[in-house]
């Protein structure tokens, strides 16, 4: 296993994601306060492997977002995968492992932006 070998023997059980509230939350009662139901939940890492976990660049919630376009983009800058109606399907099939770039913009006007890993 060389530098950018990436060996998982105890493939993690969850990925970090990153998730954006849609509005005022107590986080003493995030699981009682409707208030603090998540907009969307980004994740920042894809494993395509054939494992059936994490599979594709899956944008929780996006559903509540129709017509949100993203944009990712390799490490230098060159964009990889474009769509004006993200369906939740892009797979990272045929680019390398490594770190991408991407930019969600939904239909409302609230642009996110962040990194994503693909590991094999």
């Amino acid at each position: 296993a060389g530098p950018n070998t990436h060996q998982l023997n105890n493939p993690p059980d969850f990925v970090i994601v990153r998730a954006i509230k849609a509005g005022p939350c107590n986080p003493g009662k995030v699981s009682e306060d409707a208030s603090c139901d998540f907009d969307i939940i980004i994740p920042n890492v894809i494993t395509p492997n054939d494992d059936m976990y994490n599979e594709a660049f899956v944008i929780q919630y996006l559903e509540r977002h129709p017509n949100s376009s993203l944009e990712i983009r390799n490490r230098w800058g060159k964009v990889v995968y474009e769509s004006g109606d993200y369906k939740n399907d892009w797979d990272g099939e045929d680019h390398a492992d490594g770190v991408y770039f991407y930019e969600l913009n939904l239909q409302n006007g609230e642009n996110f932006s962040g990194t994503l890993t693909i590991i094999r």
